[in-house]
């Protein structure tokens, strides 16, 4: 758009979005196309990464970029000054600057600098200016380079440690690989990014209703991804995550081995799953469901030859049928072999989720996790039962 400003496309940009403010200072606008949207999204990114090329000085305006580091550039100059050009504040005819000009808009300390520093405008006959990349040599932009100078100042080698551990991994479906590297990047189709391509559709979460479904609202935050992640066998309190999602996925599998990636890779996929099996096709969010999924997918990556594992697909281990009238809770515990435990209460009103609970304790083996798990459920029924003034729940459990 800065450099091919003569293109069919660009001028339509101009003539719908600039409003007279130029590329830099453009805003976005309602009902603007995903194009426009998502390039003033990323300005302040290219901003930062480009400089103009002095050639006769016409289009470089003074007040546009520090030409000398130890300037003081004017904050509030006026809209004429910020107009001026380097061509202005230099004599053609007699080769030197304009000394009081170049004082009056940079001051007084700044004139030195100019004259025995600054490359004069017109020094190469017949150049122009011209706005470059400061990433290559060549100054041409490439989304080759692009993307490698988001990385580094992202501080990307966080970055590529969930590569490293992710992309590489062997026991991982393709399918599930590429979920997830379009999860890092913010690709999926979220109500929140949706929403900033069509202002038409909500941005909030539509499990919950409560917040916009961003990143980390969806897979973390929201109240049944929190139980997934709680309840399943990684045990994660997801509360204290950070919302900018790599940052949260690096956060939980730095330091981890290859079992924990897997386990966590394979809870991702199944969250999102059951969010659009919600979305789509009105199916109830189990927590408890996306869990056992879960298991089964570890255990096939694993070959695991325990027949009540092998010979179960991950379709077959469906969730509880839950009821599309009445009161249900339906009651789930986890166990490792660190003897901790966790307990899942889902409570479900008319097969809508309605509420939930979670609690965690010790437990010699999974069997007794079970059986505290339901002792738990009970007596958190009981008392929420009393509070809600409630006379019937059913309870089921797998114990």
């Amino acid at each position: 758009m800065i450099s091919e400003d003569q293109k069919i496309w660009v001028q339509v940009c101009k003539g719908k979005y600039y409003n007279n403010l130029g590329f830099w200072r453009s805003v976005n606008v309602a009902g603007a196309i995903p194009l426009w949207r998502q390039t003033v999204k990323r300005r302040d990114f290219f901003r930062q990464n480009v400089k103009w090329q002095l050639g006769d000085g016409q289009k470089v305006p003074v007040l546009s970029q520090p030409w000398y580091t130890n300037w003081q550039v004017a904050q509030q100059a006026s809209r004429k000054d910020r107009q001026i050009t380097i061509a202005q504040i230099f004599d053609a005819d007699n080769n030197e600057w304009r000394s009081e000009e170049v004082a009056r808009l940079l001051g007084e300390e700044a004139v030195t600098g100019v004259v025995q520093n600054v490359q004069k405008p017109g020094a190469v006959p017949g150049l122009k200016d011209k706005l470059i990349w400061d990433y290559n040599i060549s100054g041409t932009y490439t989304v080759k380079d692009g993307y490698h100078c988001a990385v580094a100042r992202s501080g990307g080698q966080g970055n590529e440690v969930t590569w490293k551990y992710i992309w590489h991994w062997k026991n991982i479906q393709p399918k599930v690989k590429v979920f997830i590297w379009r999860l890092l990047a913010n690709g999926l189709p979220l109500a929140q990014n949706m929403h900033q391509r069509i202002q038409s559709i909500s941005p909030m979460c539509p499990r919950c209703n409560q917040e916009n479904e961003y990143p980390t609202h969806c897979f973390f935050f929201c109240q049944g991804s929190r139980l997934v992640w709680f309840g399943g066998d990684l045990g994660i309190r997801t509360d204290s995550l950070p919302l900018d999602m790599k940052e949260a996925v690096q956060h939980i599998i730095q330091g981890k081995d290859e079992e924990f990636i897997k386990t966590f890779c394979y809870t991702m996929w199944e969250i999102w799953l059951a969010r659009n099996d919600w979305v789509f096709r009105q199916k109830t969010f189990n927590p408890t469901g996306v869990c056992r999924k879960v298991r089964a997918w570890c255990a096939q990556a694993l070959n695991v030859e325990h027949d009540s594992v092998r010979n179960q697909s991950v379709q077959e281990m469906i969730p509880y049928e839950v009821a599309s009238d009445g009161w249900q809770m339906i009651v789930d515990g986890s166990w490792d072999t660190s003897k901790k435990a966790g307990t899942a209460f889902l409570v479900y009103k008319d097969g809508m989720l309605h509420t939930m609970g979670l609690e965690r304790h010790d437990a010699d083996d999974s069997f007794l996790a079970e059986a505290l798990a339901l002792e738990a459920g009970i007596n958190w029924i009981q008392a929420w039962m009393t509070d809600h003034s409630i006379c019937n729940v059913q309870i089921f459990t797998d114990l």
